[in-house]
């Protein structure tokens, strides 16, 4: 009767932790997809030609996969802290922080200063790109 108890025990730590693995790997997963889209999208934005032909670019790429980038990141903000490892949970947090620091940082990175400053529709469509970027987080 005393082993049995134990036995359950050991079972059910042992569920807990493999349970813990898989949600791992699939936040892991997810957060790869969410870090692709962001790099993606910025790097359409640096490759251009003309900057306000990027920001274009990136909007409508941001546009196409809206849906589908804010379900993945919700399901992040989801199991943060309770379905994830110390190590993953940390891993999400630094990479969503530095995605969306690239992003925001657009405004002020000295490649497109002038043109924010002397070019008020390019301004106004790179400030609702990272507005637009940013929402995909709100709950």
């Amino acid at each position: 009767m005393t082993g049995k108890p134990v036995y359950i025990v050991l079972l059910v730590l042992a569920s807990v932790l493999l349970t813990g693995c898989k949600r791992d790997a699939e936040v892991n997963a997810a957060l790869a997809e969410v870090d692709a889209f962001t790099n993606e999208m910025v790097g359409r934005i640096k490759a251009a030609p003309n900057p306000t032909i990027g920001v274009d670019d990136a909007q409508a790429y941001l546009d196409s996969r809206k849906r589908e980038i804010k379900a993945k990141a919700a399901y992040l903000a989801r199991v943060r802290g309770i379905q994830v490892t110390g190590e993953t949970e940390k891993k999400l947090i630094e990479t969503v922080r530095l995605d969306q620091m690239t992003v925001v940082s657009l405004q002020s990175s000295s490649q497109f200063m002038n043109l924010t400053m002397s070019n008020a529709a390019f301004k106004t469509k790179l400030d609702k790109l990272v507005n637009d970027y940013l929402d995909l987080f709100q709950a």
